[in-house]
């Protein structure tokens, strides 16, 4: 009898401490949820946040190769600059020095033009030397006439090129006719200059305003306008160099051809 009483009250304590400690547990559980909730919300966060810096760190790396190529497009654009101007301070002195030899040359034509004319009247000549005589004399005069196109050629190689289509068009229409009366290839060399100033012009009438940010940083459509230009835009410099090239062989050809009339 004794041994049962001992035997319920061990049952007894032993049910009451696993149902203490399961109240407990459920207890525990529910006071942690909150917190549980609380961090998976935590995460979502966290994740959501992962995500937008991977997509601005991949934006970076796009805008960092953009600014790269950007910057290289800009050292190609200064060294092209840096040899235009070589080009351009290396024709002018060529244009130059082609001038001074130009009107020296004329000089010593006409004055050989007049020695012969003087002789002619002068000196007791046969026909045949009477013949050469005029000829070279006329010679000498139609290098004159063509050297007076040539020099006013060479004063137009020498001036900007224009701002605007129409005066682009005007300016080259008159190069046109001084350029066929020294010789009917530069004219064709002219009318090709003519055939690429459209694209240019094109270009350069939607130029847009260079508006820049607080940073100093440029308007991408100014950009876009400045250093990605449609192909062809720059042919029109391109024919003009090969034509004002042209033309100082033209003109240095005929000088050579000149001084044998005076020798």
């Amino acid at each position: 009898m004794g041994n049962q009483s001992v035997t319920r009250i061990l049952i007894f304590v032993i049910v009451a401490t696993l149902v203490g400690l399961g109240i407990g547990f459920v207890a525990s559980n529910l006071s942690l949820q909150p917190g549980i909730v609380r961090l998976e919300v935590s995460e979502e966060v966290l994740e959501s946040r992962v995500t937008s810096l991977n997509s601005q760190i991949d934006e970076l790396k796009v805008k960092e190769s953009e600014l790269v190529d950007a910057r290289s497009d800009i050292a190609d654009l200064n060294n092209n600059v840096g040899n235009l101007v070589i080009e351009r301070d290396n024709l002018s002195g060529r244009l130059s020095e082609a001038g001074d030899s130009l009107d020296s040359l004329e000089e010593e034509l006409t004055a050989k033009e007049l020695e012969l004319d003087s002789a002619l009247d002068s000196f007791d000549l046969s026909e045949s030397e009477k013949q050469k005589m005029e000829e070279r004399i006329e010679a000498i005069g139609d290098a004159i006439m063509k050297f007076e196109s040539d020099r006013l050629l060479l004063v137009e190689l020498r001036k900007e090129v224009p701002q605007t289509r129409e005066e682009a068009m005007e300016f080259w229409s008159s190069v046109r006719d001084i350029a066929r009366s020294s010789d009917p290839s530069l004219g064709i060399a002219v009318e090709k200059v003519i055939s690429k100033l459209g694209p240019y012009y094109n270009w350069l009438e939607t130029q847009p305003e260079p508006d820049a940010d607080m940073d100093g940083v440029l308007d991408e459509g100014y950009v876009q306008w400045a250093f990605f230009p449609p192909l062809g835009t720059f042919d029109y410099f391109d024919e003009i160099g090969k034509f004002q090239n042209d033309a100082l062989l033209v003109i240095i050809v005929r000088m050579d051809a000149a001084l044998s009339l005076i020798l």
